[in-house]
This record gives structure tokens, sequence and C-alpha cells, in this order.
């Protein structure tokens, strides 16, 4: 850090500091990745940018996201970010995360501490936890620690045979003579181990042979005192050239194939190996647990197979509800009823009846973070059955809403038929009932909750159409009587470009609460209708008809009825309370509703002719 602050002042940027500031500079290092661990670690192929005079009453994680925006990185959910504790460096284990406020806090200590200068480092790919090697040899940006093989200690030169006092020591190159004692060094720590700790604290990888010595030159091993060329020992597994008869007897025209391929890449040198070292390899990335062991592809279970699951092993279900769906359509499909003795968020076991070896086991996969299958067996052993416990109203409802969105008039019988095609099973009609009373609320949504939802659909009105007019009454107990509603365009374009005519009627509301809709239009300039206003009531009577006409009144701001016209049919209370609301209006009736009462006594068509024609 100081080194920084001098490169600071030495290009002559203004910062402002002191014992007490609230300002310091962040240096952030970003483009660039982590190589190294322990001692060794360190960020290379990046760049520096700072930002001075950063206030620490304004530093938050917002200003620390907007501030990697600046420089042109997305940080949210795509790079993470450390600071490096002033007092340590990347070698010390000085990096820690800046995410939360909690960690900004703490660079904010710092700062009152008197460091004025913090170093940030952006991790664009997860480098620092995704690489666990050293890679530094490849990179050298820092020193390496003098590192020596623990494999055979060299002979002193001219002596032939290494000396009895100095066993277990090699000669130091910076003082020829003084004994060095054997010494390995771990990529994760930066401790010394010496060579008493080396059987306890192995490379993870053991290996059960000796160990194995490359060399890309010609071998140094010539010119040693104890060299001997029929040490040189070749594996079982490989067959020398100059065998020709074992080799056609134990190779066959693949494996010979394989080793032409592969003998452009020998290797030279001394090299000692063995069968276990081979086992040994394999085993070293074999997966822990049955999970994990796994295949990571597999078919994925969607919705639309729910018309007919199909399972298998590795199969993938986004969730357990989705897994618990294609389990109760399989049992209706096939008429088996099948069980879930465990059935919960993280596993699912499905069985069928006692006498048969159907079964299926999922749970969730943490390499897929979805349920997969990892034993099933298909064959059924059982006879199907009529009485499935799957085959409930509400499956029928999911399965059949579509069906009752184009046809709502479905009658029981119909929908009895379907249902028995298609399934093979004959439910009860109550089923059907609930089964079609499930599926219109799903269609329409639950009544209750449309008339709680009055309020909020009254203010969005008022909002949205400034001058509305919406009026709800409720009765002694806080139960909904009747509401009025009119839109303002309605009644404007009713008052500037119709004729004062207004046709009234009402019509039954076919719902579980039943009730009346009471409704007033009236003909646009182009004989078309042209709707006013609108009233649910509970019944049609000359109460309700009369406050749906006075507030219809007052809400058109008619104050002369004269040459105004009320046209409608000879509904109950109707008359009454147009003659009491509009008393200098002409009140006509609809021939359309008079001949329905006409028919109803004279029928034929010379009659009904008649009635039109006058």
């Amino acid at each position: 850090m100081a080194q920084w602050e001098r490169l600071r002042e030495s290009v002559g940027c203004r910062v402002r500091r002191g014992d007490r500031s609230s300002y310091f500079s962040i240096g952030i290092n970003h483009g660039g990745y982590f190589l190294g661990t322990g001692t060794n670690r360190s960020y290379v192929n990046g760049a520096v940018i700072w930002y001075d005079n950063v206030d620490s009453l304004t530093w938050s994680p917002l200003m620390l996201e907007n501030i990697i925006e600046e420089i042109g990185y997305e940080m949210s959910g795509r790079i993470k970010v450390y600071y490096c504790i002033p007092m340590l460096s990347l070698s010390r284990n000085g990096l820690r995360v800046l995410a939360t406020e909690y960690d900004t806090n703490q660079v904010i200590t710092f700062q009152s501490f008197g460091h004025n200068f913090i170093a940030l480092y952006l991790d664009h790919d997860e480098s620092l936890r995704a690489r666990d090697w050293d890679d530094v040899v490849d990179f050298p940006v820092v020193d390496m620690p003098p590192v020596v093989s623990p494999a055979k200690p060299s002979a002193t030169e001219g002596s032939g045979q290494s000396d009895g006092d100095n066993e277990g020591f090699v000669e130091s190159d910076g003082d020829p003579g003084a004994p060095v004692p054997l010494q390995v060094v771990y990529a994760d720590t930066d401790k010394l181990i010496d060579e008493d700790c080396i059987g306890a604290r192995t490379r993870q990888r053991k290996r059960k042979c000796s160990d194995v010595e490359e060399e890309e030159g010609e071998p140094e091993d010539d010119k040693d005192s104890d060299f001997d060329p029929e040490d040189i020992v070749d594996s079982d597994v490989d067959i020398s050239e100059d065998d020709d008869d074992l080799f056609e007897d134990n190779v066959d025209d693949e494996e010979q194939g394989k080793k032409q391929k592969a003998g452009s890449s020998s290797v030279k040198g001394k090299e000692k190996v063995c069968k276990e070292e081979y086992v040994e390899e394999e085993d070293l990335w074999a997966l822990d647990s049955d999970e994990e062991a796994m295949p990571h592809r597999g078919k994925t279970f969607r919705e639309v197979d729910l018309v007919d699951p199909k399972f298998q092993v590795g199969l993938i279900f986004g969730s357990v509800e989705l897994l618990r769906k294609a389990n109760t359509s399989y049992s209706c499909l096939d008429r088996k009823e099948i069980k879930l003795p465990v059935n919960d968020s993280q596993r699912l076991k499905a069985v069928c009846s006692s006498d048969c070896c159907w079964y299926m086991w999922a749970s969730y996969d943490t390499s897929t973070e979805c349920f997969r299958i990892k034993k099933f067996n298909g064959k059924h052993t059982c006879s199907g059955t009529f009485d499935v416990h799957g085959f409930s109203s509400k499956f029928l409802a999911k399965k059949y809403v579509e069906s009752f969105r184009a046809d709502q008039d479905m009658n029981m019988k119909n929908f009895s038929r379907v249902v028995q095609k298609e399934w093979n099973m004959t439910p009860g009609r109550s089923k059907l009932q609930r089964a079609r009373r499930l599926a219109l609320k799903m269609i329409y949504g639950d009544e209750e909750a449309q008339y709680n939802m009055l309020w909020d659909y009254a203010n969005e009105i008022r909002r949205s159409n400034p001058g509305s007019s919406f009026f709800l009454s409720l009765d002694e107990k806080g139960r909904f009587k009747r509401c009025y509603m009119s839109l303002q365009a309605c009644k404007l374009g009713f008052l500037e470009g119709c004729r004062p005519i207004i046709f009234v009627d009402g019509c039954h509301i076919k719902t579980r609460y039943r009730g009346q809709l009471l409704t007033a239009v009236g003909v646009d300039p182009n004989n078309c209708i042209y709707a006013i206003a609108i009233a649910a009531i509970e019944v049609e009577d000359t109460a309700n008809w009369t406050w749906f006409l006075e507030i219809l009144k007052s809400d058109l701001g008619i104050i002369n009825t004269t040459p105004w016209t009320i046209m409608s049919d000879k509904q109950k209370g109707l008359i009454n309370a147009v003659r009491q609301v509009f008393p200098d209006e002409e009140h006509r009736f609809c021939v359309r509703h008079m001949w329905q009462n006409f028919q109803q006594l004279f029928r034929g068509d010379v009659l009904k002719n008649l009635l039109w024609r006058r």
C-alpha cells in the first residue's frame, strides 16, 4: 500500500486525506485472473484503474456496483469482488469478499485507522475458487521457493558414495558441503515439512509403486556411478516390439490401432510402472456417492409429457410437484393404485400393490439441481383396478379445464361419456359435478374473491377515467347489496352525439350468488347500441329500478324530462319507477317483448305478420 501511495503522489494526483479525513482511494484490478495458491498466489494479465476521493459516508455495495458498471462490467451474479487487507497481501491470505454492507463497513474501518488506499480485485470466472492447483510454474510472476525432491539423495561428487553421517542430506548450490535437510513444499501452505513427516502427510494421489521420473533430453542417470541399464523394468501391460508372438496373441486389432496412435507420444528416460497405478488413477476421479454416480446428461420430463408419461432411470424432473403429477397421470392411465410411502421435498418412493414388483425411487440430484429417477422397475405383476385414488375431481378439473372453457354448457351426461371413453373408468355423478365446478372456478376465479376486489376496481376506474361514477351499497351486515357504474367517456359521448332516447332492460346473473343485471343504453348516429350505465342488484322490483333511474338521471344531468324518451318492456316495478323519476317523458314499449307475450296466446304467422306491420 505504501508503494501505491508513493506512486499516486509521484504522478501529482490530488487526494484529500488527513488524520480524520473521510475520503480514501481504491485501486481496482480488473481484466485478469488469479493463479497459484498460498504464498504463490498472484493476479495476472490485469489492469489497474484508480478512483480517488471516495467518501466513506456514501461508501456502500450500491456505490461499488455503480463503479464496476462504469468500468464496463456487469457485477450482479457475474463478477466477485475481493479487497486486500492493508496490512496483508495476496500471498499472505489477505483477500476478503466484498459483497454485503458488512464488508463495506470493514473497508471503512481500515480507512478510519489511516489506510487511505484500498486494493480491489475483480474475479471474472471464479478463478480464485475454481483453480486449486499451482500455476505459478507456467506463469512465474513471483519467486518460487526451493523445492527438493525427496526421492533419492545424490552422492557426493568424487566420493562415489554418500557419507553415513550426512545420510538424508544433499548439497546446497550456494554453499557446497553444507548439508540441507530434505524438505517438501506443498502448494496449499507455506510451511516446510521435514523428511520424518513425509510418510504421514503425502500427496493426495497415493501410489503403490515407485516414483516415475521422466526427462525430455538424454537421461543424466548415465553419469551416475550406480546407474545400471538392467534396472529399467518394463510394465506388465506393455509388450516390447521384439516379442512378436506375444504381441499377436495378446493384442487384438483395435488395441493394435490404438498402440500405433499412441506410439508417437512415447516417453523417454527411466520409468517404473505397476498395475496398481492404473487402478489408482481410475479411482482418483471416482465419485463418492450413488447420487453423483448418475450421468449428468438425461432426458428431461416436460409438462406436455403428462399426457402419456413414460418413466426410465435417469429421467430428470424440474420439481417434485411435476414428478407427483406424472405419477398420478400414470396411475390413472394404467388403472394402477400407485402409493407413495416416501414423499417429501428431497425424496419420493412409489410402489404398486404388495404383490406387484413395480417400483420407482427418485431424489434430489445436486449436480442438476433437479429431481432424478435413480431406480425404476416398470414391470407390473398385478391386474388393473377401476377405483384409483388419484382419479379425483381435482384431477379431472385440471384435465378438462380447456374443454369447459370451449363449451361451458357441457352437461353431466356428455361429460361422463368423454371421461369414460378416454380413461376407461366411470366416475360418479357427484365427482363429475365437483370437477365441473372446480374447472369453472379455474376459468372465472373465486366469486368471493371477485366481490372483495370491488373497492380496488372502483379506485382503478376513477384513476384511469376521471369523472366516472361507481356507487356500492351494502346491507346492515356489511354484505354486498347493489352497485352502479358509468364511465365518464360513455356519458360524454352519449350527451354529445346520441339522440335523447334511453333503453333500459334487465337480465339474470347465473352465478353462485345470483342477482339481476340492469342496463341503460342508447343509439348512436350509426344506429348501433351505445352503452351508458350498468347496475347489479339483488332482485328486480320498484325500489331497485327507482334507485337505478335516479342515479342515472343525476349522472347525466337531466333536469327537464320532457324531451326524453324511455323505452323498455313491462318488467316488474319498471313502469312505476319510470313514472316517478321521469314524470314528463314519453314511455314506449319494445315490440319484440310485446310479441313474446302475444305469441303465448295467439300463435301463427298470420297474426305475427299483422303485429309487425302495425
